[in-house]
């Protein structure tokens, strides 16, 4: 089976809460509106008023998902990780728990590009993203965070649980049979993919999101000049007493 259609996971069984509620939602006032056609006719317009006020909260719900949604992947958007990063940071804080974000880059993702054209590098990016969703918990937040980087957040996991996370994603990505077509439209699959991931773990490489993504992708950096497909952990930062300092001089008379 190709890797753009990934093997179901929770996440994709169950889906998302919003979309439970809905049905739960439509399923019960279609229940009640056959009651109350049995029972009270002249009610149903009550219902009918309801059910039109219930679409409209279903259509700003949607607006609101598309909004926090990366377009081509399905996954977080940008914002929407930052939100929800944001929320379960302040919980860490306030709980005195742990946290860890990753950062997953796709090798070589150029070469895709230049190979087979646009349409195969919108199935390996759908076929990442699938990679990583399977990877990581339902309550794991994944991002799109530009091009072929992807942000992990893994809440209530240490160092050790990062690593064995971020090597699962390594492994998922080189088992990908990504099928696809190239540019004059023949059927391909691309197989032999690797990543590069980085990891920032929260109090140790930052205390905010911002610190956190930059010290994984200075992580993810720094496996690729390792020669790729590889994992790496951000570096210590330079204590602030130890850091070197510019002396300041009088200018010469």
């Amino acid at each position: 089976m190709g890797a753009a259609s990934p093997a179901p996971s929770v996440r994709r069984v169950l889906g998302s809460r919003a979309d439970n509620l809905i049905e739960i939602i439509t399923i019960g006032l279609g229940a009640v509106t056959a009651v109350v056609l049995v029972v009270l006719p002249p009610l149903v317009v009550v219902m009918a008023v309801d059910s039109v006020v219930f679409n409209r909260f279903t259509e700003l719900g949607q607006l609101q998902h598309d909004v926090r949604t990366d377009i081509k992947t399905g996954m977080l958007n940008m914002r929407g990780w930052s939100e929800s990063a944001a929320r379960e940071l302040g919980r860490t804080r306030h709980a005195k728990g742990t946290l860890v974000v990753l950062m997953a880059d796709l090798d070589n993702f150029r070469w895709i590009n230049d190979t087979y054209g646009h349409p195969a590098v919108d199935a390996a990016l759908v076929a990442m993203a699938g990679a990583l969703d399977d990877a990581t918990r339902p309550t794991d937040l994944v991002a799109r965070y530009g091009g072929e980087e992807f942000l992990v957040l893994l809440s209530d996991a240490d160092q050790a649980e990062a690593l064995l996370v971020a090597d699962r994603i390594r492994d998922r990505i080189t088992a990908l049979r990504i099928e696809t077509t190239d540019k004059r439209g023949d059927t391909v699959t691309i197989t032999g993919r690797t990543t590069s991931v980085g990891i920032a773990i929260f109090g140790k490489h930052g205390t905010t999101l911002s610190e956190l993504v930059q010290a994984a992708d200075a992580a993810v950096y720094d496996a690729k000049e390792s020669g790729r497909n590889r994992v790496r952990l951000a570096a210590d930062p330079t204590p602030a007493e130890t850091r070197p300092t510019t002396e300041q001089h009088e200018p010469e008379q």
